[in-house]
């Protein structure tokens, strides 16, 4: 079963529709559904959008369930209903793993989605009108996060529907100059040729996180676009941090008070990303935690790669505790319990890591593999160690207070790069340009 649900908006501003089909976990946190950089970013955006209220925000994404149409922040909420979502997802990376286990339960979840396909709707045509679009009323612009298939469905969407589309690149991969060059590729992520330049030819407007981004849409693809950073809600950060004393009780650590002292956060060093060893590389966190044996590790790992999952959890450290999920509501208290952040993301996948800024805005200083965009140039949030040996040595400078940040300079820094009303406004006026383009 399937069912768009949405409300009408006011007559007096424009309406912006967000597709952002995997970040129901954003709305709804016990969905059960991981919560990325992309689903951050894009809750960001539309938040911050009616927050401006010169737009009017529709965030549609996949659900199992129907959910309120009205959301506390104004925005509308868009829920596209998919009752199967979470069993063709298992069946998914059941088979993608080499060779397949055909386990009693995934035996049982093919027969299911075999005797239901007929009374299921069909999956959207390739670089076609999306007819889970089609039920909306239509927006007077397009938002899609990323280039891919599913970003291709929303801009061939807005093309019949005669409405301008905005493309917010998200990993740096998005802009493989293999997409250009051979028409056969596809990326890790199983991203193909055909569909990203089809994005890439149709859509009217990009928006990239980073400088990287830009140039190498224009060099390799001939497309202009827009630098408009991520953004974080400082004012949200703020109030969790005053929220409780340093002696207010707890239950367990995840809900630690976000103003502990320093010396009495119980992990060392948090990390945060998924069970894979090209995009955020949790092989390469878990050598350096290895190598650091007197300092303690908090994981906070989504599953992704089967293979790799259970090669990392047959032979932990004794120095790493990990936890699978946690809702976007609760990440702020996890960087508040650690006394730094460890980031490993690959630069040639990763666009901008939000964690950056979430991390820098709780206080915690980070130790990084690579600069993002010169965030640690400019904004002295933490360090970059080109050589991960070096790292052991950093982190345990940032624990035993060896080493520090200068926490005004970076807020400072947060507060005029990447704060959501002042990010947020440059992209309403973007939109604002869409539309009088269009008039």
């Amino acid at each position: 079963m399937t069912d768009l649900a949405t409300s009408p908006a006011p007559p007096d501003r424009p309406t912006v529709a967000i597709v952002a089909w995997q970040a129901i976990g954003t709305v709804a946190p016990g969905a059960g559904v991981p919560v990325g950089g992309m689903e951050t970013a894009a809750w960001t955006f539309a938040t911050g959008l009616a927050r401006d209220e010169r737009w009017r925000p529709i965030f549609v994404a996949r659900s199992t369930q129907r959910l309120p149409n009205t959301h506390p922040t104004g925005v509308t909420i868009a829920a596209h209903v998919d009752r199967w979502m979470p069993v063709r997802r298992a069946v998914a990376s059941a088979l993608s793993d080499r060779p397949v286990r055909w386990t009693p339960r995934l035996i049982w979840q093919v027969f299911c989605l075999a005797i239901t396909k007929p009374f299921r709707a069909a999956d959207p045509m390739l670089r076609k009108p999306d007819p889970r679009l089609a039920k909306l009323d239509p927006p007077d612009v397009w938002i899609t996060m990323g280039v891919n298939a599913e970003s291709a469905g929303v801009i061939a969407t807005a093309g019949d529907q005669q409405r301008p589309s905005l493309v917010l690149v998200q990993s740096n991969e998005d802009l493989n100059p293999r997409f250009a060059d051979d028409p056969h590729f596809t990326s890790k992520y199983g991203v193909q040729s055909a569909d990203v330049m089809f994005a890439i030819r149709n859509a009217t407007h990009f928006v990239c996180q980073n400088q990287w981004q830009c140039d190498q849409l224009q060099k390799h693809f001939g497309r202009d676009s827009f630098l408009i950073r991520n953004a974080i809600d400082l004012h949200h950060f703020n109030q969790l941090r005053e929220r409780f004393g340093p002696t207010s009780p707890r239950d367990d650590e995840s809900n630690a008070s976000s103003t502990l002292p320093f010396d009495q956060r119980p992990v060392d060093v948090l990390w945060i990303g998924r069970f894979e060893n090209f995009h955020k590389r949790i092989t390469t966190a878990i050598q350096i935690a290895r190598q650091s044996p007197s300092l303690k590790f908090c994981f906070i790992a989504n599953p992704s790669d089967p293979a790799v999952e259970a090669d990392v959890l047959a032979d932990p450290p004794d120095n790493v505790r990990f936890i699978s999920r946690v809702p976007a509501k609760e990440m702020p208290n996890q960087f508040a319990q650690a006394k730094t952040f460890l980031c490993t993301g690959d630069p040639r996948y990763e666009g901008f890591p939000n964690v950056l800024l979430q991390a820098a805005a709780m206080g915690t200083p980070i130790v990084s593999l690579a600069d993002f965009d010169q965030f640690f140039q400019r904004s002295g949030a933490g360090v970059v160690c080109d050589d991960p040996r070096n790292v052991p040595e950093v982190l345990s400078e940032f624990v035993t207070r060896r080493r520090s940040v200068d926490h005004s300079k970076v807020y400072d820094y947060l507060e005029t790069h990447h704060s959501e009303p002042v990010i947020c406004r440059h992209l309403a006026d973007l939109l604002d340009r869409c539309l009088d383009d269009v008039r």
